[in-house]
């Protein structure tokens, strides 16, 4: 966004208009894996034939110093609502996949109260992964961390420990070919056991393509096309 940049980083790198795509903003940074930088450099790479990404910045950016605090100040002044700024707590959902979903469930159960719970392939009891006979020590120290032999910290992280404190909405889905399947079906077995009604998806697919967290992988699958919609329609029936 520097307005110095706008022809001399062109004519500095030797470049007329048509050699390259230009993609700018504040910072030069990608926040999120799904931010409108990524997708404009996803456009770029599988649609326009782009082979080679050049990152362009310079040091003491102001940009990477702003706060959304000083512009919430900016906002108050400028007349915009305090209650149209921050997040409305009435009309948020945690949803994960995977180990996510093992991190949704706990921040459910332990830190924020939110509208529901949507989990896609959870690692539930997260406990149970600890299994030497199954993983070398090196992937278990990577996935569950340096106390990974450590019976009781295990549980203190497993969303199974506390699963008797969220009483909230939950939907949870999984299918035939999730290699950690087996930990959804504890999930709603405790649920079952605690008198809880869950949203339980488990969809029945011979293809291997509808495995572990299909819906996020290969979403144009129809079998993710029908996770998705319930999600969303899960989300709007508790809104």
């Amino acid at each position: 966004m520097d307005t110095r940049l706008s022809v001399l980083l062109q004519e500095a790198l030797g470049l007329k208009n048509g050699d390259a795509k230009v993609i700018k903003n504040a910072g030069a940074v990608i926040p999120t894996p799904w931010d409108s930088a990524m997708r404009s450099l996803i456009v770029a790479v599988y649609e326009l034939g782009v082979t080679e990404i050049m990152v362009v910045a310079h040091t003491t950016c102001g940009a990477c110093h702003m706060s959304f605090h000083h512009f919430k100040e900016e906002m108050l002044k400028r007349g915009i609502p305090a209650s149209e700024l921050g997040i409305n707590k009435d009309r948020v959902f945690l949803t994960g996949d995977s180990a996510g979903g093992h991190l949704a469930l706990f921040l459910a159960e332990k830190r924020v109260t939110p509208k529901a719970v949507l989990l896609n392939c959870p690692a539930y009891d997260f406990a149970s992964f600890a299994n030497a006979e199954a993983y070398t020590e090196e992937a278990l120290a990577w996935f569950i961390g340096p106390k990974w032999d450590d019976e009781q910290w295990r549980a203190s992280v497993s969303p199974r420990t506390y699963i008797g404190s969220y009483t909230g909405p939950l939907l949870v889905s999984t299918c035939t070919n999730d290699f950690i399947r087996s930990e959804s079906l504890k999930l709603k077995a405790d649920c079952d056991s605690l008198g809880r009604t869950i949203e339980f998806v488990d969809i029945q697919s011979k293809d291997k393509k509808v495995g572990h967290v299909h819906n996020v992988s290969n979403p144009a699958l129809p079998e993710s096309r029908t996770v998705n919609a319930l999600m969303t329609e899960f989300m709007n029936k508790h809104l």
